[in-house]
């Protein structure tokens, strides 16, 4: 599986945890999935047109996971575009799907350490490229957002968050969606052992 990596964060923007609406789309707000598990079926209007697909399935599965109660972790971002025509021109299939996941320590101070960040997200991509390292149509990218913890203290709430985002490639939907599940599993398996 190709990983990418972008340290330096994909705009100067910062962003703020938690957040309230989005300023793109006053529709998108912030959700806090660990006091309310059960909305993460319900509220991500980007997968609920794909629910039936086992790797759609597999994305609840791991936000469940991310900010259940055995996870160091949380999320505050999802987004999902399912099959379309490819753009990627060095993944020769006919249709591509891609999504992220915002990601952040549930220890807010954490992310404000840029060692335990970099450490963090250097043992994601040693994971992900042991994994399924002959699978060819399916990518994870890694970028530092700068991200202001409201929560933390004056002095000490400038920090990051990992956004992952992940692609699939397939000449159908069902391969595509087969793909997306076999980069779900290993992005899933790269969260669990970064967690130990």
């Amino acid at each position: 599986m190709k990983t990418f990596e972008n340290r330096e964060g994909v705009s100067e923007q910062r962003r703020s945890h938690p957040w309230s609406t989005s300023t793109g789309d006053l529709s998108h707000r912030y959700y806090d999935f660990r006091a309310k598990p059960e909305l993460i079926p319900v509220v991500l209007e980007d997968l609920r047109p794909w629910d039936a697909h086992g790797a759609v399935q597999s994305i609840y599965r791991l936000l469940a996971w991310i900010n259940g109660p055995g996870s160091p972790f949380e999320s505050n971002d999802c987004a999902f575009d399912g099959p379309e025509d490819n753009v990627e021109h060095g993944f020769p299939k006919r249709l591509q799907s891609s999504g992220r996941l915002g990601v952040l320590f549930r220890d807010l101070s954490l992310n404000t350490n840029d060692r335990a960040m970099s450490r963090w997200i250097g043992g994601i991509h040693d994971v992900l490229r042991v994994l399924d390292p002959d699978f060819a149509w399916g990518a994870v990218g890694t970028t530092r957002l700068r991200v202001h913890y409201r929560d933390l203290p004056d002095g000490h709430a400038e920090g990051s968050q990992l956004l992952l985002s992940f692609w699939a490639w397939g000449d159908d939907e069902p391969e595509v969606f087969e793909n997306l599940a076999r980069v779900i599993a290993a992005l899933r398996e790269a969260l669990e052992s970064s967690a130990g």
